[in-house]
C-alpha cells in the first residue's frame, strides 16, 4: 500500500514512450497517499496541466489495476517543501496559521472610495450590516491583485464583530483550506476539520479562490462546506482575480454556487483615486506628502494599491535614513528605478506576448488570420493595446497581423473603446495586461 505509487511506476512505463516517461513521470513527486489518494507535488502548473489532461485517465486505471480500488489524483504546484514539513508536525495539523487572522486596521473608514470601487463597497457594507441575506450570499470579489479585494474582508469582519462580538468568524485563503484539508486526510482528522467549517462559522471569508483550479477533492469539501453553511443561513464571502466562469478546472456545481448571490469586482483606480489613496496612507504612517510627490509616484505606480502602499514604505525609510524630507527631487532621485516609467518603451512583440500569456494563446494565432470566436476579442485587444502603447498606425498594425487593411484595425480599436464604456470585466482584462506589461 506505502509503496503502490514505486509499483506501478513500470506499468506506467510500458503503456508511455521513453520520451514521454523521462519528461513528465519523474517530475511528479508523491507527497501524500491515504486509503484512496494521491497527491503529486509538481515545480509548475504547466506541468500539472498537462500530466492531468494527457494521462490521468492512464495513471488511474493502473492504479485500479494494481489496487482494485479507485483513486482520486491530486496536484499542487510548488508545494514539496510544506508537504516535507508536515512530517514532522506531532500536534493538530488544524491549528489556523499565524497570518489567517483577521486585521483590525482594516476597517470601511480607511478604504478610499471612488469610481472604480463604489458598487463593491456599497455591497461589502450592506452584507457587514446583514450577514447572511440571501440576497448577498454569497459575495463573490473578483478584480486584479492589490485592489482593496482583502481589506473588504476586514472591513466587513470588524464592523460584524463591533455589532456583535459573538460572530464565529473564520478567515482563510484556498490555499490554507487546501493545505489544511491534506493535513486532516494525513492525520485522519477529516471529521475534525469538516466540523470547524460546517458547525463553528457563522461567516467564511475565503481569498483567492482561484487556487483551488482543478483540485478535485478540495473543491468537493468546499462544496458541501457552502452547501452546509448556506443551508443555515451563515455568510459566505469569496474573492478571486476573475470571474468564477474564468477560473479553470472549477466544478459546474461550485461556480453556479459562486454566482448565485452577488458578483461584485473592484477595478483599478483612477489617478485621482491613487493620490487620495497616497494622502490617507501618507497620513497613517506620518509622512508628509506635497502634491507633486503624491502624483508622481500615483503615475509611477499606476493601479496596484498594495504596491503604492510598499512604495510608501520605501520613501518613509529612505527619508528617515538621510534625513530629509520627501520632495519631488529626492522621491525622483529615490524611486526612480522602482517605478514605473512615462517614457518606458512598449514593442508589439512584449504586447503579442503578454495578450498571448493571459489569455492562453500563441503568438501565430494572434497574428493569422484564423476568425475563431475564442480568438476575436484577443486579437482586437492586441490592436488596441499596441495602437495606444506604440506610434504605429492602423495600416503599420495591419501588416503585423497578416496584411490586413487598416479598416480592419480601425475597427477593432473602436470596439475596445466602445466595450470600455460598459463592460467592466474587459475593463478588468486590460488592466491586468497592461500591469503584466508594466506600462
Amino acid at each position: 500500500m506505502n509503496d503502490l505509487w514505486e509499483r506501478v511506476q513500470d506499468r506506467i512505463r510500458q503503456k508511455l514512450t521513453p520520451t514521454a516517461y523521462d519528461i513528465w513521470v519523474p517530475s511528479l513527486k508523491k507527497v501524500l497517499e491515504t486509503e484512496n489518494i494521491l497527491i503529486f507535488s509538481t515545480p509548475n502548473k504547466h506541468i500539472s496541466d498537462h500530466v492531468r489532461k494527457n494521462y490521468l485517465e492512464l495513471f488511474l486505471r493502473i492504479l485500479k489495476e494494481a489496487s482494485g480500488k479507485n483513486y482520486t489524483i491530486e496536484f499542487q504546484e510548488g508545494q514539496a517543501e510544506l508537504f516535507e514539513s508536515i512530517e514532522t508536525i506531532s500536534d493538530t495539523p488544524l491549528a489556523p496559521p499565524k497570518d489567517a487572522q483577521i486585521k483590525a486596521d482594516k476597517h470601511f473608514d480607511n478604504f478610499v472610495v471612488g469610481s472604480c470601487n463604489q458598487f463593491v463597497h456599497a455591497i461589502a457594507q450592506a452584507v457587514a450590516d446583514e450577514p447572511g441575506d440571501a440576497q448577498y450570499n454569497p459575495l463573490f470579489i473578483y478584480g486584479p491583485t492589490g485592489l482593496g479585494k482583502t481589506h473588504l474582508l476586514f472591513a466587513i469582519a470588524n464592523r460584524v464583530l463591533q455589532q456583535n462580538p459573538k460572530t464565529a468568524i473564520l478567515y482563510t485563503t484556498a490555499e490554507q483550506f487546501t493545505n489544511e484539508l491534506i493535513s486532516s486526510f494525513r492525520y485522519k482528522k477529516t471529521q475534525e476539520f469538516r466540523d470547524k467549517y460546517r458547525l463553528g462559522c457563522d461567516l467564511l471569508l475565503m481569498d483567492d479562490v482561484q487556487f483551488i483550479s482543478g483540485k478535485e477533492r478540495t473543491q468537493e469539501n468546499l462544496f458541501y462546506i457552502f452547501e452546509e453553511l448556506e443551508k443555515k443561513g451563515k455568510q459566505i464571502i469569496f474573492t478571486a482575480d476573475v470571474l468564477p466562469r474564468e477560473i479553470d478546472g472549477l466544478e459546474h456545481r461550485l461556480r453556479t454556487r459562486f454566482e448565485s448571490g452577488i458578483m461584485a469586482d473592484t477595478q483599478p483606480p483612477d489617478l485621482e483615486t491613487m493620490i487620495a489613496i497616497l494622502y490617507q496612507k501618507s497620513e497613517e504612517m506620518k509622512l508628509n506628502l506635497s502634491s507633486d510627490v503624491a502624483t508622481y509616484i500615483a503615475m509611477g505606480v499606476q493601479d496596484n494599491v498594495r504596491e503604492l502602499e510598499g512604495t510608501l514604505n520605501r520613501l518613509k525609510a529612505l527619508c528617515k535614513f538621510h534625513r530629509t524630507e520627501p520632495s519631488i527631487h529626492f522621491a525622483r532621485q529615490q524611486l526612480g528605478q522602482v517605478l514605473i516609467q512615462e517614457n518606458r518603451i512598449i514593442k508589439p512583440e512584449n504586447i503579442f506576448t503578454t495578450v498571448g500569456t493571459t489569455f492562453g494563446i500563441s503568438e501565430t494565432d494572434l497574428r493569422g488570420k484564423k476568425r475563431s470566436r475564442t480568438l476575436v476579442k484577443p486579437r482586437h485587444i492586441c490592436m488596441w493595446l499596441i495602437r495606444k502603447h506604440t506610434s504605429l498606425s492602423f495600416p503599420d498594425i495591419g501588416k503585423i497581423f497578416s496584411n490586413r487593411d487598416h479598416a480592419s484595425v480601425q475597427y477593432a480599436c473602436n470596439k475596445i473603446n466602445s466595450g470600455l464604456k460598459s463592460d467592466p470585466d474587459l475593463k478588468t482584462t486590460i488592466a491586468l495586461i497592461e500591469r503584466n506589461l508594466q506600462v
